[in-house]
């Protein structure tokens, strides 16, 4: 009887500590999972402001395209200084669009790297590639912004060549 009754308060005490052991780790595995939440969230609200300001730059192209149109009609009443700055604006819009480019190329190969720490439920690393995407992100929003502020200073340009200046260099 007694070594029924010890070897159930052995079973007893091994089964306590074994469920202390695994409370302990889930607040760390809780913290790791809500710090993944987090961060993809922010991944997630960072994409869409990128379509945002990819939308914007659309429209925009679409209005120089327009005012182009309207441009070319005109060339001859064009100062040299006029055209050169058309020039020198369209290179930098086609320059803008190439390194645009490349940060969305770099952020779509993490999407196998996202995949893989999903599979294996690596959170740390998962956590780490997400933030990685941010850092991309925020470089390609700042690139788009710059994008947005030449496609302004184009149309402004591109608007007074009809008016009294004529001026792109504001």
């Amino acid at each position: 009887m007694r070594k029924i009754s010890w070897m159930i308060i052995m079973v007893m005490l091994i089964t306590s500590t074994t469920v202390v052991a695994q409370n302990q780790q889930r607040p760390r595995e809780n913290r790791i999972r809500s710090a993944v939440v987090m961060t993809s969230r922010e991944v997630g609200q960072s994409r869409m402001v990128v379509k945002n300001v990819i939308r914007t730059s659309r429209e925009k192209t679409k209005i120089v395209q327009e005012e182009l149109k309207g441009v070319q009609s005109n060339l001859d009443s064009l100062t040299p200084e006029q055209l050169a700055l058309i020039k020198k604006s369209i290179q930098e819009i086609r320059s803008f669009k190439e390194g645009s480019d490349v940060y969305l190329g770099r952020i779509i190969a993490y999407d196998s790297s996202i995949r893989k720490a999903r599979e294996d439920k690596d959170y740390e690393t998962l956590i780490q590639v997400y933030n990685e995407i941010l850092v991309l992100q925020k470089h390609r929003i700042k690139r788009l912004n710059d994008y947005n502020n030449l496609l302004d200073r184009l149309i402004k340009g591109l608007s007074n060549i009809g008016g009294s200046d004529g001026d792109f260099t504001s």
